[in-house]
């Protein structure tokens, strides 16, 4: 699997890794997972509402604060445009594929 599935994928996969506590991602990671549940929402509006309840279960178990200062820390920041710049520079059809494999595989 290319580098951009494997990120999607990853994101995916990594929810259930993070959905028992706090945030206990690093901050650069959790950009990256949101950065990629962005560009798949946004790639599949029929689908949005699943990837946008990935991203709930990113945070699931943090506190409106712990969430805020990581989405406003540099390494959140470079992580989420790094992977979206990168996400977004692939072909629409080939990343929409990955995505929907991914959320297929989280089934």
């Amino acid at each position: 699997m290319k580098k951009y599935g494997f990120l999607v994928l990853s994101a995916l996969l990594a929810l259930p890794l993070v959905a028992h506590g706090k945030l206990a991602l690093p901050n650069d990671v959790f950009g990256r997972l949101e950065a990629s549940l962005d560009v798949c929402s946004a790639g599949d509006p029929n689908s949005a509402t699943k990837y946008q309840e990935a991203k709930k279960g990113l945070v699931q178990g943090a506190t409106e604060e712990e969430i805020k200062a990581a989405r406003d820390s540099q390494e959140y920041k470079d992580g989420y445009t790094s992977t979206k710049q990168e996400l977004e520079k692939k072909p629409k059809a080939e990343v929409a594929k990955s995505c929907a494999a991914a959320l297929e595989g989280k089934n």
